[in-house]
């Protein structure tokens, strides 16, 4: 029998195509800030269970790292072969227990009672406490809690303290209460951010008792992102007492966080305040907590909102936008979130601040710096042009009829614009939108066919059989559908031998999706786009 009978599933390959694939996890970046990024997908799962045999402790450490990343099951068993050899490596093992934790898995537990049980290095029974938070059921629960009753050392009652914010379960929210009235305040800043981390309701009170005691400020932010994490409604009333005590602006940010996503009516008052604060970061949220409240009645202070943050900007050359960057990006950033806030409140409320952020300042993309704000006023654009499409105002229709809608040079935007177009309506809009079927850019095109299949205008349909030989299936998709949509008996032979015959699997799908809509009698309820078709080629 062959030595490779003897090897694990994972391991049966010809070794000769791996050996160099093992060599990219040597060059693969173990930053944290991309741990979760393309370099723990590229090397084949075969090539990663192979490095943890690897005689390289590094290599075996980044192989156990990216196969906690992956969050693969079957990378559950040779981690577990590699903790339960005779791995000499105290750090293979440790980022190996933390890779178990990230898997989640339940065939981990008994490694990781072991390691609470014998394990002599400190820093690899907090790997394991930690890793127990990752699988989250009713034994984890009591082995942390056991851990951080009976371990000595402060290292492992910090991870378990951190772990127990993994349980939402009211035996662990106990025991974080009973840290949080403790002496130490190490593990009470721990224990607050746990009980946020359950996310049960239950937790609120501690927490609520905890604010007026809290030591200092750092305390009390860190309750309140707790708070905003629980979204307890009780907890609006002790956050609007904080705000009149003129907090710091970090601590004014993390409360108008909480407000806004609590989501509570009592807060309403508080978050129209704080679009007047200072701190973009506070005004942020109140924008955002205010379209989660959805009370239409704030519309006009969001409108106001705009017009100030807009006329400022507006005052300024090119040259002067790009020369405080980090204030206009911050700037364009609170207007694009107040675009979106009018248009959940209602676009027609807001249909001056729209009209508004569809037009912007020519911006040289000369540096970097100049590209960010020029991409920051098309983000501006971008909503702002979707919103018009779903007001009333015949200022609307004309602006996205012209040129800096339909007409815009930009052709991301004039898509945009297409569709707003199409949904805004009149008598104009299939006159316009023809030909934008001839518009140079396939997404323009297929987004023009779209529309027309909406507007229902039979003008569009011999524009919209001509599309149907168009270079980029996705134009020949849309304007099938159309077709199908508008009823076009004439199109019927062309979209069935689309059906057939065109290379492109979604096209033909649409093709006979089409044809059959021709079939239906009229007025029949038609699926939409998404419900019969792939929404791309």
């Amino acid at each position: 029998m062959t030595r490779e009978l003897f090897s694990p599933p994972w391991m049966r390959c010809r070794r000769a195509p791996w050996v160099l694939l093992l060599g990219l996890l040597l060059v693969a970046s173990p930053d944290r800030g991309e741990a979760n990024g393309w370099e723990h997908g590229t090397v084949p799962f075969v090539a990663l269970a192979a490095a943890l045999r690897s005689g390289s402790a590094e290599l075996r450490a980044k192989a156990a790292e990216s196969l906690g990343f992956r969050g693969e099951p079957r990378g559950v068993p040779p981690l577990l072969e590699l903790l339960e050899g005779d791995e000499p490596s105290h750090h293979v093992r440790a980022v190996a227990y933390d890779a178990l934790g990230r898997l989640g898995d339940a065939r981990a537990l008994p490694v990781l009672r072991d390691c609470l049980q014998h394990e002599s290095r400190e820093e690899l029974r907090a790997a394991c406490v930690a890793a127990l938070g990752g699988l989250g059921d009713t034994e984890s629960l009591s082995l942390v809690i056991e851990a951080f009753r009976s371990d000595a050392h402060a290292l492992v009652r910090r991870r378990a303290v951190d772990a127990l914010g993994a349980f939402a379960e009211p035996e662990s929210i106990r025991v974080l209460e009973s840290v949080v009235e403790g002496e130490d305040t190490e593990l009470r800043y721990r224990a607050i951010r746990a009980l946020g981390r359950t996310g049960m309701r239950a937790a609120a009170p501690s927490l609520l008792a905890r604010l007026p005691l809290a030591a200092d400020e750092a305390e009390r932010a860190a309750i309140v992102e707790a708070l905003a994490r629980i979204r307890d409604p009780s907890a609006v009333d002790a956050l609007l007492r904080e705000l009149e005590g003129g907090p710091a602006p970090a601590l004014r940010a993390r409360i108008a966080l909480a407000l806004a996503a609590i989501e509570a009516p009592s807060a309403y008052d508080a978050l129209v305040e704080m679009l007047r604060d200072p701190l973009p970061t506070v005004q942020f949220y109140a924008l955002r907590g205010l379209r989660e409240l959805g009370r239409p009645e704030a519309a006009g202070d969001v409108s106001s909102f705009y017009r100030r943050t807009a006329e400022r900007l507006a005052q300024r050359s090119a040259d002067d936008l790009v020369g405080d960057a980090p204030a206009v990006l911050a700037a364009l950033g609170l207007q694009v979130e107040a675009l979106r806030t009018l248009l959940a409140l209602g676009p027609d409320a807001g249909v001056d601040a729209f009209l508004d952020g569809a037009r912007a300042p020519e911006i040289p993309r000369d540096s970097q710096t100049a590209l960010r704000i020029a991409e920051g006023f098309y983000e501006r654009q971008r909503i702002a042009l979707h919103g018009l499409g779903y007001s009333h105002s015949p200022d609307a229709g004309r602006l996205l009829a012209g040129a800096d809608g339909i007409g815009h040079p930009d052709p991301r935007l004039r898509a945009v614009a297409v569709r707003s177009f199409a949904v805004h309506g009149g008598p104009e809009v299939a006159a316009a939108l023809i030909p934008m079927l001839r518009d140079p850019v396939p997404e323009v095109r297929w987004t023009a066919a779209n529309a027309l299949g909406r507007v229902a205008d039979s003008a569009a349909m011999s524009p919209l059989v001509v599309r149907l030989q168009d270079e980029y299936g996705e134009v020949r998709r849309q304007a099938a559908l159309s077709l199908g949509y508008l009823g076009a008996e004439t199109a019927r032979e062309t979209l069935l031998e689309l059906a057939s015959g065109d290379p492109v699997a979604s096209v033909r799908e649409a093709a006979a999706y089409a044809a059959s809509l021709l079939d239906e009698p009229l007025g029949t309820e038609r699926k939409s786009i998404e419900e019969s078709c792939p929404t791309s080629n």
